[in-house]
């Protein structure tokens, strides 16, 4: 049997806010130390990637397709994109990024850890905050994409 293994989801609202709110935003996440971290709203966050490295950095993870990812998320109407930031201390195998702008209102990820010998299936996501239709919508499909096989023990 694998070990523990501590996810944490945090949407840390449009970037993270000013340094003031980011350090805030370290803070927490240094005192969870998850093993796997998916942040929400990574907004303008593709700009030097120095928020992606720190939050790397405090997790003692590289900023590498196998630990730290940036995952696009579409361009909403105001022309912004509020990207998921993924982080995991085990090595990342696959990672399938979905942002169709007819079906989600950002993106959802679907992540393949390597945990204990085992394939481990993660979602990661950031729903539409509008209504509860278009969460409804965007849970739908995300289970038709989804194999099922990929969920079974």
């Amino acid at each position: 049997m694998a070990t523990p293994l501590k996810l944490m989801t945090f949407n840390i609202l449009s970037g993270g806010g000013d340094e003031t709110r980011f350090r805030g935003v370290l803070d927490v996440v240094r005192r969870v130390s998850p093993d796997l971290l998916v942040l929400q709203e990574c907004l303008d966050w593709e700009e030097g990637g120095s928020r992606l490295a720190a939050v790397a950095e405090v997790l003692g993870v590289a900023v590498s397709s196998a630990h730290a990812r940036l995952i696009q998320s579409r361009p909403r109407g105001s022309g912004k994109s509020y990207h998921l930031g993924i982080f995991s201390r085990l090595p990342i195998q696959d990672c399938q990024v979905h942002n169709q702008p007819a079906f989600l209102g950002h993106s959802l990820a679907h992540l393949k850890l390597d945990w204990g010998g085992q394939t481990l299936n993660v979602i990661g996501a950031h729903f539409d905050d509008k209504t509860e239709n278009l969460r409804f919508v965007e849970a739908r499909y995300l289970r038709s994409i989804l194999d099922a096989a990929d969920f079974k023990k």
